[in-house]
């Protein structure tokens, strides 16, 4: 192994200290993992771009589900309203 100098900002590092504690690790390790699961998924880091793109079409489906729902919700309102008239009518 190799020895680096890194900066981090100080929540990172209690953050990876508290880490390190709950796996019974310890701080260098836990840098270790964090750049091996980095280097592991390198198409993982999106542009700006690809951000948008996902915004606006999980906007776009939100607003699908939402009107799905509310014609279900209108469905169950008049199925109700239909068996409470024949409960009534018992």
């Amino acid at each position: 192994m190799e020895t680096v100098t890194i900066y981090i900002e100080p929540r990172q590092k209690r953050e990876l200290r508290k880490r390190a504690r709950a796996e019974e690790s310890n701080f260098s390790q836990q840098v270790r993992n964090a750049i091996d699961q980095y280097l592991a998924n390198p198409g993982s880091s999106y542009s700006e771009e690809d951000l948008e793109v996902v915004f606006k079409q999980t906007g776009k489906s939100v607003k699908h589900i939402i009107r799905m729902l509310d014609e279900t919700s209108a469905v169950l309102r008049s199925t109700l309203s239909r068996v409470n008239e024949k409960l009534e009518a018992i």
